[in-house]
């Protein structure tokens, strides 16, 4: 996404979730290199962890020419859902 692009808004989405348990927000979209030769979709999530006082931003993105993104974009989601604070490792 472009960030001076009017046309990039088009495809960016927000929505409330449940992520591992505590309020996030999630946001989908589609990213793309200045120059055009290059994107693909991406999904982030955003919370906020009370006991650390943080703001977590975590990002996953998918760039991969000639090849079906639908499968891969819902792994990275996976793999982001295995996320853990410092506080919930410890226990």
């Amino acid at each position: 996404m472009i960030a001076d692009d009017p046309e990039s808004i088009k495809y960016l989405y927000f929505f409330p979730v449940n992520f591992n348990g505590r309020y996030a927000i999630r946001v989908q979209g589609l990213w793309r290199f200045n120059d055009f030769t290059g994107g693909g979709p991406f999904i982030s999530y955003v919370f906020y962890d009370s006991t650390q006082k943080r703001i977590y931003f975590l990002d996953g993105s998918i760039f991969a020419p000639r090849y079906e993104k639908k499968k891969l974009i819902i792994q990275i989601d996976a793999i982001l859902h295995t996320f853990k604070t410092a506080s919930e490792i410890k226990g």
